[in-house]
């Protein structure tokens, strides 16, 4: 899938850039989607309820402090299940990017919050150059609903230590 590959390689663009200028672990909340069984209108009801934010906590956060190798599986959206593990060793810096990675179980085990916003125009003028108008339309109808109902129900701008516009 095309999608799954242009999203795949600005994963990769933005870990090699972060990675060459610091010796860092880049995590992305876009790996941690809910399994089929997991997508029910209770969870999609909760705000931030479309990330499985548990896998999130468990399979990284709470591995990080321990200081030990751990790998983690990511979810493959091609297949829609999880795909092969991920070998991390944990480092000085370890970053988790992504809308979801400031859910309200989460947010309260990092040292540093980043917030980035930007235009309601941009983001569709991004979203449509990177997936293109099918893609775009989904965005528009599902997931930036989503995305809108989690900020607005969540504090999350204001609990960041640093906010930019872009």
């Amino acid at each position: 899938d095309l999608h799954l590959s242009l999203r795949r390689q600005r994963q990769m663009c933005i870990r090699d850039s972060l990675q060459s200028v610091y010796d860092c672990n880049l995590f992305h909340a876009d790996d941690f989607y809910l399994p089929m069984p997991m997508r029910t209108p209770e969870r999609y009801a909760t705000p931030g309820g479309n990330v499985h934010w548990e896998r999130i906590l468990s399979d990284i956060l709470e591995q990080i402090p321990k200081n030990k190798s751990f790998s983690y599986r990511v979810f493959d959206c091609g297949v829609m299940e999880l795909g092969d593990a991920v070998q991390v060793t944990p480092k000085t810096l370890n970053i988790l990017e992504g809308s979801y990675s400031t859910h309200p179980e989460l947010i309260g085990r990092y040292d540093l919050k980043i917030f980035l916003k930007t235009s309601p125009e941009t983001q569709s003028s991004r979203i449509l150059k990177r997936n293109g108008p099918a893609r775009h339309k989904m965005f528009v109808e599902k997931w930036i609903p989503l995305e809108n109902l989690y900020f607005t129900s969540y504090p999350v701008e204001k609990q960041c230590d640093l906010v930019f516009t872009t």
